[in-house]
């Protein structure tokens, strides 16, 4: 866990944008009531927060796809299993 004097800690990162860009963000900044700052942090927050969110999801939805084709497959044994099996092999006969 971080003690309190790392979690205050400020690290600064520094950004080259067009004057269009630095223009437009300051706008938008202002039709928010922010400072550019806080404009850029709280948005840039928000979407890594959201891009980490979806690649979990799919992520885990990757993994449950797989996990669903392989119950679909490789289905575990059960009674009604063997007897729709056998009950095939009884209608279908040996081919």
């Amino acid at each position: 866990m971080r003690d309190g004097k790392e979690l205050m800690q400020r690290d600064r990162l520094q950004v080259r944008l067009s004057s269009v860009q630095k223009a437009l963000l300051q706008e938008a900044a202002a039709i928010e009531g922010r400072s550019l700052t806080d404009f850029l942090l709280a948005h840039a927050q928000t979407s890594a927060e959201r891009i980490i969110e979806a690649q979990k999801m799919t992520k885990v939805s990757a993994e449950y796809e797989q996990s669903f084709v392989d119950a679909l497959v490789n289905p575990p044994p059960n009674a009604r299993l063997h007897e729709a099996r056998e009950f095939f092999d009884a209608v279908m006969g040996d081919r």
